[in-house]
């Protein structure tokens, strides 16, 4: 990485790796997220790695367009990530006294805003593509969906901290049926301390399951808020039976006193 301001030689027109460095360092680093500081270089190597030796006045709005266009088809969210990563690349270099303009004058794709929670029609179509992924990742994705755990907190889940008789999970998170049936089957074939041992979910993947369920702009929090949302309903629906039945009863009680005194007046 480099430091400071942009390298001398490349200060009056650096290569989009070296501004892209620049930027990290004068600006992302400071100020934003880990996830932030995670995630751009991968997404910009991925998607525009082929683009990092070109010198910056050497792109054009139409380079942008159609590079815009090309992503998109992944996904207009994406796509309008990584045009907003070189827009502020571009920025960052003019300020530090890049001459030139910035050329990512496109207009970004519309992006579906999703409630954050799926229908049952589509968690169906969920459920229906995960199955005919391999064990290793239906098992991953099943535990990180019925724990409501990060993916992150699953990969790190080790033997010792489950306790499959008391069904818990760090000796305070509950563990759902589906989860204790999937680790009793992987405890019988276990030969690392980890449950899931290397099973990062990969983007490919992840854009797999969705394509196959006919799901966009799902994120892996969609899932989780999903069933957090299910099983809040679920909890509710089962409170109100039970104050309709202690109503219910309540009435019939009070049916029967009256009745009484009704006779009385006769």
């Amino acid at each position: 990485m480099l430091n400071g301001k942009l390298a001398e030689e490349d200060n009056n027109d650096p290569t989009f790796k070296t501004a892209l460095e620049e930027y990290f360092n004068g600006h992302i680093l400071p100020n934003c997220t880990e996830r932030t500081k995670k995630d751009i270089f991968p997404r910009l190597t991925f998607h525009a790695g082929h683009l990092f030796s070109r010198r910056l006045s050497t792109f054009t709005t139409l380079d942008f367009q159609e590079l815009h266009s090309k992503i998109s088809q992944r996904g207009n969210y994406i796509a309008n990530r990584v045009l907003g990563d070189f827009r502020a690349v571009y920025n960052h270099a003019i300020k530090k006294g890049y001459p030139g303009s910035n050329p990512c004058l496109v207009k970004k794709h519309y992006e579906e805003v999703r409630e954050g929670v799926l229908n049952e029609v589509e968690l169906r179509s969920f459920y229906e593509s995960v199955a005919k992924e391999g064990h290793h990742v239906k098992d991953y994705v099943m535990t990180c969906l019925h724990t409501g755990a990060k993916r992150g907190s699953v990969l790190s889940m080790k033997w010792e901290d489950v306790d499959l008789k008391l069904e818990i999970w760090n000796k305070k998170t509950p563990l759902a049926k589906k989860v204790i049936r999937i680790l009793k089957r992987l405890e019988k074939q276990a030969k690392n301390e980890y449950v899931f041992p290397g099973e990062k979910l990969k983007n490919s993947t992840w854009t797999r399951i969705l394509k196959r369920a006919n799901l966009k702009n799902v994120r892996f929090s969609d899932l989780r808020r999903t069933l957090a949302a299910k099983k809040a309903v679920e909890a509710v629906a089962n409170k109100l039976e039970c104050l309709k039945n202690k109503l219910k009863d309540g009435f019939s009680i009070k049916n029967k006193e009256i009745k009484k005194l009704e006779r009385g007046l006769e």
